[in-house]
């Protein structure tokens, strides 16, 4: 298994603050965590916003999204899309399946309406 250190000194910082997409009616914003072991830089917080009415209604929907509209140097694990197999587990404040965990609608979400979606334990850090 893979072992990856953080920059010494290190601070999670806010990243980039995309803008929402153009004509979307109804948004929602995502904090995703991003780091890249390879550039030495600190950990950081992007936030993205996500047309819902474009969008599926689960959080790897949204992340989808993201990956395909908004940035495609989002990585993520993902495979059955069924909440069978664990590839998507990550912290969507607490730990869930991406896959099977509600994004917009009837959930109450902390943070203000923020989602926030970082690897779970024993998933290397995406950038």
């Amino acid at each position: 298994m893979a072992e990856f250190t953080l920059p010494r000194n290190s601070r999670l910082t806010e990243g980039k603050t995309w803008a929402p997409p153009k004509g979307a009616q109804t948004t929602r914003a995502y904090r995703i965590y991003r780091w890249n072991p390879d550039d030495g830089a600190n950990p950081r917080i992007d936030t993205y916003q996500v047309d819902t009415d474009d969008c599926g209604p689960m959080v790897l929907d949204a992340l989808i999204w993201i990956k395909n509209n908004i940035d495609p140097t989002l990585t993520f694990r993902r495979s059955c899309r069924e909440g069978v197999c664990g590839s998507c587990a990550m912290n969507i404040d607490r730990s869930q399946y991406a896959c099977v965990h509600q994004a917009h609608g009837g959930n109450q979400w902390r943070r203000e309406g923020l989602s926030a979606a970082a690897p779970a334990g024993g998933q290397g850090p995406r950038a």
